[in-house]
């Protein structure tokens, strides 16, 4: 009897748990680029002419998604397309699964079978797209390929573990673009005006070529189209997650943190090194060049 009752409250357990993850209806929403391999995912012609797509992906409570995505060329010193450009809906199915390497992998099917696409949960507020190896896909300077929840999710925990992997190069690019106002709040002395909307980044570290330990940093952002250089040096702080980027820059009260999630993806962390959320136009993230 005390056996077939264990049998009922694991099995209880385990469909109260899975419903749990079922249930829950959110959103994420970002701008990626169009590179040749996202527009194999989403059936978009190869040849169309992409500067970057706007997603806005709803999960629902039956696992199944609806995807509205907007894309074409960019109409310069805007945040819009040209002509409006081309909007596309898709729906389907998902399934969350876990890897070695991904601790919620969600994998979603159109109705159609024509799109399959991986997305990794970095956190609860935070997903990203993966390539046809499920790694991180790399953006470039303009957009990442990072999606935010609509909603803060208090989703402080990381679902993922790092693979530690890094570069013996003695100098590392990463670039991208970042909201400017969530940024600028935890660092003012970058003295942002209220109609900043992004910040351009593009950051360089230096390894000492004997020791190969950090040394000098370099960033370049460009607040209110203004471009600013300046030299600091950074330091590594080992996680057991994941490694952090310290980087130590004069003129800031607070060092800028970077979680590295890959040797080719670092996120922006606040204070408490939480994850930075980003929105509909832009991600907390910087991309290896």
């Amino acid at each position: 009897m005390k056996s077939s009752l264990l049998i009922l409250l694991v099995f209880s357990l385990m469909t109260n748990g899975n419903l749990s993850k079922n249930n829950s209806a959110f959103s994420v929403v970002g701008s990626t680029p169009g590179d040749s391999a996202v527009k194999r995912m989403l059936g978009i012609k190869s040849d169309a002419v992409i500067d970057f797509i706007r997603w806005e992906l709803d999960f629902k409570p039956d696992q199944s998604f609806t995807l509205a995505i907007q894309y074409g060329e960019n109409q310069p010193n805007t945040l819009s397309f040209k002509q409006g450009g081309i909007q596309q809906k898709i729906e389907g199915k998902y399934q969350v699964s876990a890897t070695e390497e991904w601790q919620e992998l969600y994998t979603l099917k159109s109705k159609d079978g024509k799109v399959v696409l991986n997305l990794a949960a970095i956190n609860a507020n935070i997903f990203h797209i993966l390539d046809y190896q499920n790694q991180l896909l790399v953006g470039n300077a303009g957009w990442s390929y990072t999606l935010n929840q609509k909603s803060d999710q208090s989703g402080g925990v990381i679902k993922f573990k790092s693979s530690g992997t890094q570069s013996a190069e003695s100098k590392l690019v990463f670039e991208g673009r970042t909201p400017c106002q969530e940024f600028t709040i935890l660092h003012p002395e970058m003295k942002a005006s209220t109609d900043c909307f992004k910040i351009k980044w593009r950051l360089i570290l230096n390894r000492d070529p004997k020791t190969g330990l950090p040394a000098s940093c370099t960033t370049r952002n460009i607040v209110d189209n203004q471009p600013r250089d300046v030299v600091g040096t950074w330091d590594l702080l080992k996680t057991p997650r994941a490694n952090i980027y310290q980087l130590n820059l004069p003129g800031l009260q607070d060092p800028i943190l970077l979680m590295e999630a890959d040797t080719n993806i670092l996120y922006f962390l606040d204070d408490k090194q939480n994850l930075l959320i980003g929105n509909k136009d832009f991600s907390f993230t910087l991309n290896r060049k």
